[in-house]
């Protein structure tokens, strides 16, 4: 082989190791390290998230391992650099309440977490770095602290623990009552996370489990001290919505997801809204949830407001919402825990100039991304299918992974 021709292979291969050292647009992640040091250059990534105080984390599909493992590696960074100390999960707000009241008592954070967090994110191998942590940072006096915004029960207790401590408020009298019995077979019916609902084994009408939900919400008022009246008049709105969702009549007319949404968004202004001024908070949602301009995506969708539409319209300047994509590998579908394929690269598309950077993980700012590659509507995965958009309009940052893993599943 020519000295020549040698040498440009030589240059040719250390430009290609050296293209995401220094990206116009981003930054590299480094896989190999421990998660708090895998974010190489710290300086892009603080100047973007300079002045936010909500930053919003997404993923393509609940079962994508790669993606939990950065994730937790982000919010390790956030959390001991940046300050942020709340972590909101699309989660029960009742059963992340729940988490974090034992955590307190118990430092196996990891089977809390198994009983008051969707299994998706509490029973997989890549999440067990992050509730470790929760718990270390709760023992050290610096608390990375569990929120839920969803309507929906969660965990392995799911409506259960909710049942038995409504009834520690009420009372045995209260609690042995045929209509309390009633009350809780009605709750722990509706409660499974994706389940149809039996409609055979309802015990009373809809109308008649909605008249005690009313009755139990202003029984537990009189009872529970003046701090906890707004948190638990929260919990059983959310079962009001719930219950649309789950169990909804021809004239509620619900389309769920827009309800789940923007439920989700009241539960989190419940949140900032009780909690400091100086707090920080860190949403970890689908991506379909925290994206935002739902209408400019070249794609037959609904005509939607999302969570992060609600939050862009009245935090515009202090949140920041990243997705999630990746070029090639495999997910898991978590209803049937079938192996999938993620769908293809197009050209010219955002995952398709990506690639070409050699590097296993990217942080990228979108709009920096479309000026410099003079783009104004192109393809990516970001929603687990290629979709036409100017993504800047939907997301601030995404990160990009070479080759995703699925998340490696302990439940039966």
């Amino acid at each position: 082989m020519k000295i020549d021709t040698l040498f440009k292979i030589i240059f040719f291969t250390f430009c290609l190791n050296s293209i995401a050292q220094d990206l116009p647009f981003g930054t590299e992640l480094d896989l190999s390290q421990e998660p708090s040091n895998q974010i190489r250059n710290t300086l892009f990534i603080d100047n973007q998230l300079k002045g936010k105080s909500l930053v919003l984390l997404g993923e393509m599909n609940h079962g994508d391992g790669t993606t939990f493992k950065i994730k937790t590696s982000i919010i390790k960074y956030l959390h001991e650099n940046l300050d942020f100390n709340f972590l909101v999960l699309e989660n029960s707000v009742f059963n992340c309440d729940r988490f974090w009241q034992l955590l307190q008592d118990n430092e196996d954070a990891q089977s809390i977490a198994e009983d008051h967090v969707f299994k998706f994110w509490s029973q997989i191998e890549e999440t067990k770095e992050l509730y470790k942590y929760l718990s270390e940072q709760e023992k050290k006096g610096k608390p990375l602290k569990l929120l839920g915004i969803d309507c929906q029960f969660s965990g392995k207790e799911n409506s259960k623990t909710f049942v038995d401590i409504v009834g520690e408020i009420l009372g045995e009298d209260e609690t042995s009552s045929i209509k309390f019995q009633q009350f809780a077979f009605e709750l722990e019916l509706i409660g499974p996370w994706l389940t149809a609902l039996p409609q055979d084994k309802h015990q009373i009408s809809r109308d008649k489990f909605l008249s005690l939900l009313s009755y139990y919400k202003d029984e537990v008022a009189k009872r529970v001290h003046e701090k906890s009246k707004d948190i638990w008049a929260l919990y059983f709105e959310n079962i009001k919505i719930l219950l649309q969702i789950k169990w909804p009549e021809k004239e509620d007319n619900i389309d769920i997801i827009a309800a789940r949404d923007t439920q989700m968004f009241a539960n989190l202004k419940y949140h900032l809204e009780n909690n400091s001024v100086n707090s920080k908070f860190i949403v970890w949602a689908a991506s379909s949830h925290i994206l935002r301009n739902w209408n400019s995506l070249d794609a037959e969708v609904n005509n939607k407001e999302t969570l992060g539409e609600y939050i862009h319209k009245n935090y515009p300047t202090k949140s920041y919402a990243i997705g999630f994509t990746a070029h090639k590998g495999r997910t898991i579908n978590v209803i049937n825990k079938e192996i999938i394929d993620l769908v293809k690269t197009k050209r010219n598309s955002l995952e398709w100039y990506l690639r070409k950077k050699n590097s296993n993980a990217l942080f990228i700012d979108l709009k920096e991304f479309e000026k410099h590659h003079q783009l104004s509507q192109y393809k990516t995965k970001i929603l687990n299918m290629n979709i036409t958009s100017k993504w800047s309009h939907n997301f601030d940052a995404v990160i990009y992974i070479n080759e995703m893993q699925p998340s490696t599943i302990n439940w039966d």
